[in-house]
């Protein structure tokens, strides 16, 4: 069986999180021509002056790589806007895709973001035993109900690590996308941030969330206080992933007061 890996968001940390990759399969990517950091609404570079670099040195090879100068989103959605650009990279990146697929009849698309360190804890990958089936979605959890004050009780879904067929790819790409836009409202009045409305479309859809790839994977997002526990783009040897985890949370906790 075949695997395409979509590597979609915003380009950074790419160097260091694609030394976890181990994935076996075609890695495609996609990103911004802006590069934001979490949470910032300014851009701090641009994909077209480092893309070239980072590509020599990322740790593994792609079969394409696609930088959106126009994501094609309404006027009224501004381009910083970073849970409806990356869903909307996820639908560009399915007719991206289509022509290898022709090639080559993927059997799994797995989606993963460019600053993701993946820590296996297993030497099998038990993923690749795994036949996607249609209207299905595998993750790291299924969806939970999170208390979410003054809205109370919601369900959320996590867009880390994500593995489908391409029947349940275009559902998460092109009619998700077209979800979130209709709905766009329900993120700036009633709360809804990327996490609720994903489950709330899967939900919706019909359309079953499985918590599969957390038997033998786990993972943390690479922040930028995360930086000096590498060299040249390997964890350090003094360095193991607990540490690593811990230094991501540190930075998420900061940001948000916690």
């Amino acid at each position: 069986m075949s695997t395409a890996i979509i590597v979609s968001g915003s380009l950074r940390h790419l160097i260091n999180a694609s030394s976890s990759w181990t994935i076996p399969g075609d890695y495609f990517l996609i990103v911004d021509e802006k590069i934001y950091t979490t949470g910032n609404i300014v851009p701090t570079g641009n994909s077209f002056d480092v893309i070239a670099e980072i590509i020599k040195k990322s740790k593994v090879k792609f079969s394409s790589v696609f930088i959106c100068i126009d994501s094609g989103l309404p006027d009224e959605i501004t381009d910083y806007h970073s849970s409806i650009n990356m869903i909307n990279k996820w639908k560009l990146a399915y007719y991206n895709i289509l022509p290898y697929h022709q090639i080559r009849k993927y059997d799994r698309f797995i989606l993963l973001r460019p600053d993701l360190y993946l820590h296996r804890t297993s030497e099998r990958l038990r993923l690749l035993d795994i036949l996607p089936e249609d209207d299905t979605v595998y993750g790291t959890t299924k969806i939970m109900s999170k208390s979410t004050p003054p809205y109370g009780e919601r369900d959320i879904m996590s867009d880390v690590l994500l593995m489908c067929n391409l029947q349940t790819l275009y559902k998460i790409s092109h009619e998700l996308s077209d979800y979130y836009i209709e709905n766009y409202n329900d993120t700036l009045v009633n709360g809804y941030d990327v996490h609720m409305m994903m489950a709330r479309f899967m939900n919706e859809k019909s359309i079953r969330v499985l918590d599969d790839l957390d038997q033998d994977l786990t993972w943390a997002v690479l922040r930028d206080n995360c930086n000096d526990l590498f060299y040249e783009g390997l964890l350090r040897h003094e360095v193991d992933f607990k540490m690593l985890k811990d230094r991501s949370i540190h930075w998420w906790n900061q940001r948000h007061g916690l």
